[in-house]
């Protein structure tokens, strides 16, 4: 994978889409399941989760709103990108919810890492990584066992 040109102007903005996005598909997945069920459960804290991550994103200013964010060479992985709304299966959702948390850290990592980013984005950013780094070893541990349970962070 390419890895896309990452500004501190762009972002917190892209991850905040993304976020909001993925939140949004995760919604949609709940309205097909049982309340009580294990599934629902990981899908509920999953999307908890994801709304903890945005709260940690500071609200944009007028000066931010007028920006727009650049087209990447590597899209960031989302929810919408895959089938999970029509995925049933117990075995297979809990890797494909892996395989996405995955990538969007690894932007995140990549985002930190990247020279040039201020000081204070990057504070956010590796307070960002630790709730994704907790989301992916549960979804790790509930991939390897199939023990469903949901996502604490």
């Amino acid at each position: 994978m390419n890895n896309p040109n990452i500004s501190s102007i762009t972002v917190l903005p892209k991850l905040q889409r993304i976020l909001l996005n993925d939140i949004e598909v995760l919604s949609q997945m709940l309205s097909g399941r049982q309340a009580e069920s294990d599934l629902y459960e990981l899908i509920e804290s999953l999307k908890n989760a994801k709304k903890s991550i945005i709260e940690m994103i500071p609200a944009k200013d007028d000066s931010m709103s007028s920006i727009p964010t650049p087209p990447q060479k590597a899209p960031l992985t989302s929810y919408s990108s895959k089938s999970t709304t029509e995925i049933k299966d117990r075995v297979k959702l809990p890797s494909i919810f892996f395989a996405i948390e995955k990538d969007q850290m690894a932007f995140v990592q990549r985002a930190s890492d990247s020279p040039g980013i201020p000081a204070g984005i990057k504070s956010i950013l590796n307070k960002i990584l630790n709730k994704y780094t907790a989301v992916t070893d549960q979804l790790q541990r509930i991939k390897s066992t199939q023990n469903i349970n949901p996502i604490v962070v």
